[in-house]
């Protein structure tokens, strides 16, 4: 996975993020996290998980 820039610097304090966005970075956190697991994840599966 290519790490993008923009998900390493963090949300400033007090400003919205978008769901898309948010579900971007939880992404790539449980990729980083998982490191080189078989199991993959989804950004849509993230997606899924916070508008329910």
């Amino acid at each position: 996975m290519e790490i993008d820039r923009n998900l390493l610097s963090k949300p400033e304090h007090g400003k919205y993020v978008s769901i898309d966005k948010l579900a971007e970075i939880i992404t790539y956190n449980i990729s980083f996290i998982r490191g080189n697991s078989k199991g993959r994840i989804s950004q849509q599966e993230i997606l899924n998980e916070i508008t329910t």
